[in-house]
């Protein structure tokens, strides 16, 4: 008869259920970590993990079932928990709980038992049915490989059986620190088999599976992943197809294994075309108020620059974002982060110098005020203020601030860094002081501003600090923009500037996509010439694309031209979205694995990866014939 301790759907199952679910949640919710199952029950439905209405019937089967245990222990004074197959037996037991017929007791029996089993089921799904598998047989106890476990791994698909049966009984014996709790194996063991399927569906298993012993290798402890794998197939799944997809983010997961605990917030899923505008700024704010010192606000903009990114990351690989959503939000997270560290560094510098009158504006530049940023991008920032003259040296106390923002930005702590900080893109460039006050920086760009600085204009888009300020910059920028220029000296300067960089920054292969001929800088120059030329503020826009749309709408810009600059830019951006998540270094499609050449093959839409090589070139030649169209390549500035 059945254990109402041990036995499906009792007493255990509804511990389990909780302890599981206070074990993948309770590391981020200190509320969900009491050792009392009731209580622990409605601590799950404070967090929003489970319903009332689950936690009120496992509630209820879990008292019921405690009160048959006791009624049992005392009819047969011991310490068992088996309901007697006996029915005279059994009909005392149901007497002693208060039922009046036996057939009654027995319903309410199967009924709990049938309640906790479809609740443990949403959890589970049928993972703790048998430890049996369809596939075959699966040992890894022993001292040897079984042959029969390396024909069963051979046939999911991978070519070195021996490594991956070794790798799994090393793992059983205790050689990585994850498995060394008796509850960690007890877990793999359940685990393996989808393991295995899951990277065997992935593609490019072995890669992959050895990408997850890496990671797994690297992990203090394996309960929690283990435990999260367990209850979650749907990660496991999603792991196995990042690992196989993405070597780089395979990497970033060994490093930082806390990295899948962004896994279970309930906005991880969530299209990044749905996020409300303004949730990274409101997340992020949230959980910096238990942040008490600069340092620790620090860390924790770290960890959640991290967490995000990682989702942005896998919405990418998953393709549930476009390249053109996931440049926005890359933008999005990195001015919630620009925004929390002026914030701090401002407490911080007037902590130790007293407040200063005045104000201060963040300014983005380069792709990051395009809104066009990507995994690993770095940031081209200005920093501009406004204070009274009569004010005591002004200068040193932004000066003080903008070291510090950046060195909150940029300084490695035992969270990382969140990003690499370029600040040349100011008036005089690294010659001139880190903080512009404004009268200067109006000044230098009315007057003094070189062809390339103006073009570095095109993209300003004020971030942090006072917005009155901000808006007085971008009023700036935009005039001097607009003003008439020499056409003819900034289609050669700017054709000038290209031929330098063919020169001394040539393009190794077709896949360097920001400076190949006809890649991003070729299609960025000539929007940016474009709106320098026009002497017309209602072309200027900080977004490549949008700038192209406004040309064109402006008749400056032919609509074949413009929509071959525009279907490019997309190629370009799809491609370059998915390579910085997924690969380091010189990319070489010969070298790439084989789910990753496949995405890339499919983000194009051709049939192979020497069909897509011969679309990139094709791609790139025609932008750079548009390039030299519009610009000219310095011998010819009346080029249109």
């Amino acid at each position: 008869m059945f254990d109402v301790k041990l036995g499906r759907g009792g007493i255990r199952d509804i511990e389990l259920f909780a302890q599981t679910q206070q074990l993948i949640l309770g590391g981020r919710n200190k509320k969900l970590r009491s050792p009392h199952t009731l209580e622990a029950l409605s601590d799950l439905v404070g967090a929003g993990a489970i319903s009332e209405e689950a936690r009120d019937a496992l509630r209820e089967a879990y008292v019921f079932f405690r009160e048959v245990e006791h009624r049992i222990q005392m009819l047969e004074d011991a310490q068992t928990h088996r309901v007697p197959a006996d029915p005279d037996t059994r009909a005392h037991v149901a007497a002693l709980a208060g039922f009046e017929t036996l057939a009654s007791f027995d319903e309410a029996l199967i009924e709990r038992r049938r309640i906790v089993s479809e609740i443990d089921h949403q959890l589970f799904g049928d993972n703790r049915r048998s430890l049996a598998d369809p596939m075959g047989s699966l040992i890894f106890t022993g001292v040897e490989d079984q042959p029969e476990t390396l024909n069963t791994i051979a046939k999911l698909g991978f070519t070195d059986p021996a490594a991956v049966s070794q790798t799994i009984r090393g793992w059983h014996h205790g050689r990585v620190r994850a498995m060394r709790s008796e509850r960690a194996r007890e877990l793999l063991t359940r685990l393996t088999p989808k393991l295995l399927r899951a990277f065997s569906n992935a593609g490019d298993a072995d890669q992959a599976f050895a990408r997850f012993a890496s990671f797994f290798g690297s992990l203090s402890a394996g309960v929690q992943v283990l435990a999260l794998l367990d209850a979650r197939p749907k990660f496991l799944d999603l792991i196995a197809r990042v690992l196989a997809l993405a070597p780089k983010l395979g990497d970033k997961l060994a490093r930082r294994p806390a990295l899948l605990d962004a896994l279970i917030e309930p906005r991880f899923a969530v299209p990044l075309g749905q996020d409300p505008p303004g949730s990274r700024m409101f997340e992020l704010r949230d959980r910096l108020t238990d942040a008490d010192s600069f340092e620790a606000k620090l860390n924790t903009a770290r960890r959640f620059h991290r967490e995000e990114a990682f989702r942005i990351a896998v919405q990418i690989l998953e393709q549930s974002a476009t390249a053109e959503q996931a440049g926005a939000a890359y933008a999005d997270l990195a001015e919630s982060c620009v925004v929390a560290m002026a914030d701090a560094a401002l407490e911080e510098v007037e902590r130790q110098q007293g407040p200063q009158p005045g104000s201060f504006t963040v300014l983005a530049l380069g792709k990051f005020g395009g809104r066009e940023l990507a995994e690993d991008s770095d940031l081209d920032l200005m920093l501009v203020y406004d204070a009274p003259a009569e004010n005591a040296s002004p200068s040193d106390f932004y000066t003080r601030l903008t070291q510090r923002l950046i060195s909150a930005l940029s300084a490695p702590t035992e969270e990382g860094a969140l990003y690499e900080i370029d600040t040349k893109l100011r008036p005089s460039g690294s010659k001139g002081p880190v903080a512009v006050r404004l009268s200067s920086f109006e000044r230098y760009y009315a007057e003094e501003a070189w062809t390339w600085e103006l073009q570095a204009l095109t993209r300003l888009r004020p971030v942090a600090g006072d917005p009155a300020l901000g808006q007085r910059a971008l009023d700036t920028a935009r005039a001097a923009i607009a003003r008439p220029h020499d056409r003819a000296k900034i289609l050669a300067d700017v054709a000038d500037m290209r031929t330098r960089m063919d020169r001394e920054r040539p393009s190794r292969s077709v896949w360097d996509l920001k400076l190949s001929p006809g890649g991003f800088v070729d299609i960025e120059f000539a929007a940016q010439a474009l709106q320098l030329t026009a002497a017309d503020s209602a072309v200027i826009a900080a977004n490549t694309g949008d700038a192209l749309a406004k040309l064109v709408a402006k008749a400056l810009l032919q609509s074949d031209a413009a929509a071959r600059l525009d279907s490019a830019w997309r190629l370009l951006s799809s491609l370059q979205q998915t390579l910085r998540i997924a690969a380091s270094g010189e990319f070489s499609l010969g070298a790439a694995p084989k789910p990753l050449v496949g995405r890339l093959v499919a983000l194009a839409d051709v049939s192979g990866g020497e069909e897509l090589e011969t679309l990139l070139r094709a791609t790139q030649a025609a932008v750079r014939a548009d390039f030299l169209q519009i610009v000219g390549d310095g011998s010819r500035p009346d080029a249109r």
